[in-house]
């Protein structure tokens, strides 16, 4: 699968006066970004009360820094075999046995865990994407075949 950028979070404000940038991102472990339709490399990362920080190469004092307020944060994620990003998801067909569920229209996360909104007959049902319920994700097929138990979690988000 090819990677492409993805929406990783906001910058939040500058941190101390060496243009450190505090972020809600939600990954970290990456070597590139993009704000402002520019790109950085990162030099130094941290994390500390679930907000993660980046000092950005070029981004050395908070002048710089404070022009990236607000910005939204680009990454390329680097993918392993077998991963997958949940927004390549949309569009897929859902089954749970012989019987077509509905198609993927959004994946939602809450901290707990991503759950697939899925149209179907009479609206939407939300089910958790987790081992759990799912028993394969075809990404050639374009299909997620679910387990009855998948049925019967419907979450109202």
């Amino acid at each position: 699968m090819e990677n492409k950028e993805v929406l990783i979070g906001k910058v939040l404000r500058p941190r101390g006066l060496k243009g450190e940038l505090k972020t809600d991102a939600t990954l970290f472990n990456l070597k590139k970004v993009l704000i402002d339709n520019k790109n950085f490399i990162v030099e130094n990362v941290s994390k500390h009360n679930g907000f993660v920080y980046f000092k950005l190469v070029g981004v050395d004092n908070i002048d710089a820094a404070e022009k990236l307020r607000g910005k939204e944060i680009y990454a390329e994620p680097i993918l392993q075999e077998g991963e997958i990003l949940t927004s390549d998801l949309i569009g897929f067909t859902v089954v749970c046995g012989d019987k077509k569920i509905g198609k993927v229209k959004s994946v939602e996360s809450y901290g707990g865990g991503n759950f697939l909104s899925i149209a179907c007959f009479g609206g939407f049902r939300n089910i958790p994407y987790e081992d759990e319920f799912i028993v394969e994700t075809n990404m050639t097929k374009k299909e997620i075949i679910i387990n009855d138990a998948a049925l019967q979690e419907d979450i109202i988000l």
